[in-house]
């Protein structure tokens, strides 16, 4: 389980806290959507919980608390955010090896993910360099890199926006199936209706401006 025990995020020269969030868990196994206005702190919210910013409060996964275990955290917790930091001179599928050999898997990739590839229609570019991919395919490498690492928590910071409705489909599917078969605990944020982006999430909840104070999640 993901805890999180309130958490206060105020940016220097600020007076006034962006995010002051209370008590909240995520089970493994679901799938919870993060939503609200833009500028309102969701992208603020995931980096916390990716490790990247500095805040008040206490996270932990299970036994190991970003507090004091920060680099066990980190292993079990993978982030995509607005910026994919992916290698320009290598292609796709040496993107894939590369991060097998970072972990020292000696595995194939698994059905879940082959099917992805092909579902998507990322298999058409993995021989060509990241640099010439289109976001959009460039976010469905960075989505099959990040599970590839077997991460316990996944986040992800409006995952479909650069999507193509057939690659929104596949990603749901790839998101259910990892949900339920890993026991992965997913939070994504966005700002597409929920007929946009079809029937994914286990849970909503909205990061909601409170009157003088950061803003705070509440479960819809």
């Amino acid at each position: 389980m993901l805890k999180i025990k309130k958490i206060v995020k105020k940016y220097e020269g600020t007076d006034k806290n962006t995010l002051d969030i209370s008590e909240i868990s995520f089970k493994r196994g679901t799938i919870t959507k993060i939503i609200g206005a833009n500028g309102i702190g969701k992208t603020t919210f995931l980096s916390i919980l990716a490790g990247l910013m500095d805040f008040e409060g206490k996270i932990s996964f299970d036994k190991y608390s970003i507090n004091e275990d920060y680099q066990k955290y980190l292993l079990v917790t993978s982030y995509i955010g607005n910026d994919l930091f992916l290698y320009d001179y290598l292609t796709g599928r040496e993107m894939i090896y590369f991060v097998q050999k970072m972990i020292n898997s000696k595995k194939d990739i698994d059905c879940d993910l082959i099917n992805f590839i092909d579902e998507s229609g990322l298999s058409e570019y993995l021989d060509i360099f990241t640099k010439e991919m289109s976001l959009g395919t460039k976010q469905k490498l960075s989505i099959v890199l990040a599970l590839l690492v077997s991460p316990k928590v996944l986040l992800l910071d409006e995952p479909f926006v650069n999507l193509d409705d057939h690659s929104k489909i596949a990603l749901i599917k790839l998101l259910k199936l990892k949900s339920k078969e890993d026991q992965l605990i997913i939070i994504y944020a966005t700002h597409l209706p929920e007929d946009t982006v079809g029937e994914l999430s286990d849970a909503t909840i909205q990061l909601t401006k409170r009157d003088g104070e950061g803003a705070d999640l509440v479960w819809q």
